[in-house]
């Protein structure tokens, strides 16, 4: 029943604060100068969880870090925060809260919005502005957008942006210039790639992240010595074209 549904939004938007506040800490901890401190808690998977402690340095200071948090790998924890953006943001608008409880689920949603922001993914920046405004145009069903809303991730990533001392705009042109050349480097070959490849699909599995360390002989090349890094790439070499389109559907 919707009851239910809605109580288990509750449950686990309770349960993502946990991840979400030891990744904002370790991300504050870092910039502060203290990341052997945070690192020293990982031990001897201190290196693959930061991807060798990868850094993207911004012009006139600043710099993005990758924050694991509770999770083996920042591209876990990112996808996660960023699904409880959604899962928090429908528990806040469509559950019956009480007086005393109603302000709980917006905060729990601001909370979201900070710790993905310093995830240290650069595709935060973009994605989840983006991820904001459809979910709050598919609500309201009509282009007639909450200005309030919209307002809070501009002013999460402001704070995002100050916490890792770069400038907004440094930043957000950063990030956009990457998914750029991502899209060229990435996307564009990876459709001409996956065209010349395979139309029908080579099965599921043949070319995921995790293959790459599951079967020793494989190694990082994954199909015909080249592996994908666009998701939908995947999907295409794996299902075909009649799976891509399923799952952009």
């Amino acid at each position: 029943e919707r009851k239910d549904v809605f109580r288990l939004l509750a449950l686990m938007s309770w349960a993502a604060i946990v991840p979400a506040v030891i990744g904002i800490a370790e991300a504050a901890l870092i910039s502060g100068g203290h990341a052997q401190e945070v690192y020293r808690y990982y031990g001897d998977a201190a290196v693959a969880a930061t991807q060798n402690f990868a850094e993207t340095g911004y012009v006139g200071g600043g710099a993005l870090r990758r924050i694991p948090s509770t999770f083996t790998f920042t591209a876990q924890y990112y996808t996660f925060i960023a699904s409880m953006v959604a899962v928090s943001y429908a528990w806040w608008r469509g559950g019956r809260h009480t007086d005393g409880r109603r302000y709980a689920p917006a905060l729990i949603w601001c909370l979201m919005l900070a710790a993905g922001f310093l995830s240290g993914s650069r595709g935060a920046f973009l994605f989840i502005p983006l991820l904001v405004l459809l979910i709050v145009l598919l609500e309201r069903g009509r282009l007639q957008l909450p200005l309030g809303r919209i307002a809070v991730p501009v002013i999460a990533f402001l704070a995002a942006a100050s916490v890792i001392g770069a400038h907004p705009t440094t930043v957000f042109g950063h990030a956009l210039k990457a998914a750029t050349n991502q899209f060229s480097s990435v996307f564009a070959d990876g459709v001409r790639y996956a065209f010349h490849t395979s139309l029908l699909g080579l099965g599921t599995g043949i070319d995921t992240g995790a293959s790459r360390r599951a079967l020793p002989d494989f190694g990082r090349g994954d199909i015909a010595g080249r592996g994908q890094e666009s998701w939908y790439i995947k999907a295409w070499l794996e299902l075909g074209i009649a799976g891509l389109v399923i799952v952009t559907l």
